[in-house]
């Protein structure tokens, strides 16, 4: 598990804006993260939750998803993989950023505006990432199906060794 500590290096690779470690939310960040989680990309703003309601948050972009901190303890998430579509607005001054699923969207406005494109940009290229790492453990178990039909072809497996080996590998997949 990551350390509060360990954490604010990270953040504070990624953004200019000290006033984010004023936020509460940050203190709960170590109970969120997982272990091989790491911070790409930071951004405060406001989570409308719907047209008239809004709330204070950090928005994270991780290398598993996004991850919403707002009203102190609480969180909302979208794993990378479920993101459909990425949208953005920019004004004057502040910008908005939309992140669309099946299961929803997820709105932050009052971005300052020179964070929503590297925000946008790290969203990309960690969904890219993700989906890469996703085809090549894909490629690696039907790598594995097509080495235990050639054994069990050959005759060096029985067809029970062959079927539990074949949900040990689907199962990992």
């Amino acid at each position: 598990m990551q350390t509060l500590e360990q954490i604010k290096k990270q953040i504070e690779s990624l953004t200019k804006d000290k006033s984010i470690f004023a936020q509460k939310e940050i203190n709960f960040l170590p109970d969120l993260l997982g272990e091989n989680e790491s911070i790409l990309s930071v951004a405060r703003g406001v989570w409308k939750r719907n047209i008239l309601q809004g709330d204070f948050c950090i928005a994270l972009c991780t290398n598993k998803r996004i991850l919403i901190l707002y009203k102190t303890s609480s969180h909302k998430e979208m794993p990378l993989k479920d993101i459909s579509s990425i949208a953005q607005k920019i004004g004057f001054l502040t910008g908005e950023i939309i992140l669309a699923s099946s299961a929803g969207s997820i709105c932050v406005n009052n971005i300052v505006k020179s964070v929503v494109k590297p925000f946008i940009d790290a969203v990309n290229k960690a969904k890219e990432n993700a989906d890469n790492k996703a085809d090549a453990a894909q490629n690696d178990t039907v790598t594995q199906l097509e080495r235990l039909v050639k054994l069990k072809e050959e005759g060096n497996l029985t067809e029970a060794e062959f079927k539990k080996q074949k949900k040990v590998i689907l199962n990992n997949s």
